[in-house]
């Protein structure tokens, strides 16, 4: 990826990494206050609001959030085990709509401030892509430049709705049995 002035940028991974190299590289990231947290996704959130009513990917975005923050875990990582490919750093899944405003960039490099604090990582960030629909969303935005996630085949639901359905069937069924055992 380049920059206005035509320079490479090198991103750093946009989600939680496990090696002490790459957690000194997001330690000398400048720490966020709380206030500035806050007054970041206040932003999010007005510029995210207004983005309604004019462009077509915020429909994608308030899924993300939506089935990211309410949805079960056995619901939301249904695809996972479908997942190919690792992140490839471009940092395009953090300008979908709009840049992210934890989006650092700083002369070569760019890195999600974000992670410097371990209690506000928005649900999206952790758990994009979550399915070849958010592929979709992204590949439209970045075209022609192509996302390193793929899928490949499918969970037995693929559907969203069918898929949360047949977990409120289980667990309906599991607390039936529990109550069967109680008595």
């Amino acid at each position: 990826m380049q920059n206005e002035s035509g320079n490479t940028v090198r991103l750093v991974q946009i989600e939680k990494r496990s090696t002490e190299k790459e957690s000194a590289k997001l330690a000398t990231l400048p720490a966020l206050t709380e206030g500035e947290i806050f007054r970041k996704k206040v932003s999010i959130l007005i510029r995210k609001s207004l983005a309604v009513f004019y462009t077509r990917s915020f429909y994608g975005t308030a899924r993300r959030w939506i089935f990211s923050t309410f949805l079960p875990e056995s619901v939301l990582k249904r695809w996972m085990p479908y997942r190919q490919g690792e992140c490839n750093r471009c940092g395009m899944c953090c300008r979908i709509v709009l840049t992210c405003p934890f989006l650092h960039e700083e002369d070569q490099q760019a890195a999600c401030r974000i992670f410097t604090s371990k209690r506000h990582a928005p649900p999206p960030c952790l758990t994009f892509p979550l399915d070849p629909r958010d592929l979709a969303d992204v590949q439209r935005q970045i075209a022609p430049t192509v996302c390193s996630f793929s899928f490949e085949g499918q969970p037995e639901y693929p559907d969203t709705r069918a898929a949360l359905m047949a977990e409120l069937r289980l667990r309906l069924r599991r607390g039936v049995e529990r109550l069967r055992e109680a008595f």
